[in-house]
């Protein structure tokens, strides 16, 4: 279902030029036409943008629902928006929905004071600087991923064990590449922590003496291989 959605997204990117920028839960419709064969269908293009407007202030205008927007989109970075973004709103979909649950049958019974205990809370309250903080911290490392997120996936889901495996995939396929070089890539250095710049770095493995040299913007980064990488988190879903 998810596969057929972010097909049609890229397709739509490809063929129109048009970027989605709103993946959310209520925006995927799971449909079954006469063939019997149940898909995903990709609907509301309200906040889509023509990435054919060279330059223009709609590559990088804030817009989305809170827990399911980019970093880059919640803290109104300069940094051209790509497909990416909107694969990034995907796994932040595939997580709110493996914490709180996907249906009725599957919506967590715990007391309000339990629920708000929820690292993934913090998704959704506060101001989008803060929510991107919380998001950033998150997906900082896998070890924090597991700890903060996935450990917290709802237990009634029959196919838990599986979304913690393609959320972990795609966050992999997004931040933590090979290529940067970085642990970390996503959380700002100790001396950049009281800055008011919002842009996100990282630190290769090798600036062992605190320099700015090796420093990995990983978002201007993967601008130049969104193509490549888009590919590869469709692989994740087939």
């Amino acid at each position: 279902m998810l596969c057929n959605a972010m097909r049609c997204h890229g397709a739509i990117l490809s063929e129109c030029g048009i970027l989605h920028c709103d993946i959310l839960t209520n925006n995927i419709l799971v449909v079954q036409p006469e063939s019997g064969r149940v898909r995903g269908m990709l609907i509301d293009f309200n906040c889509a943008v023509d990435m054919e407007v060279s330059e223009g202030e709609a590559q990088t205008e804030m817009m989305g629902t809170p827990p399911f927007m980019s970093m880059l989109n919640l803290e109104d970075s300069s940094v051209k928006r790509t497909a990416l973004d909107d694969w990034e709103s995907l796994l932040y979909m595939i997580c709110w929905l493996s914490t709180y649950g996907i249906n009725e049958h599957t919506r967590r019974k715990e007391a309000n004071s339990k629920l708000k205990k929820l690292k993934i809370r913090g998704w959704h309250y506060g101001a989008f600087d803060e929510i991107a903080s919380d998001k950033r911290n998150h997906l900082n490392t896998r070890q924090a991923f597991e700890t903060n997120i996935l450990a917290s996936f709802n237990p009634a889901l029959k196919h838990r064990r599986l979304l913690a495996r393609l959320a972990s995939k795609l966050r992999w396929t997004l931040v933590e590449r090979e290529e940067l070089d970085c642990k970390g890539s996503l959380k700002r250095p100790e001396e950049d922590e009281s800055s008011s710049d919002l842009e996100l770095y990282g630190s290769s493995d090798d600036d062992s003496g605190g320099g700015n040299k090796d420093r990995i913007d990983p978002f201007e980064w993967r601008i130049e291989h969104c193509e490549r990488i888009s590919a590869e988190l469709l692989g994740v879903l087939e």
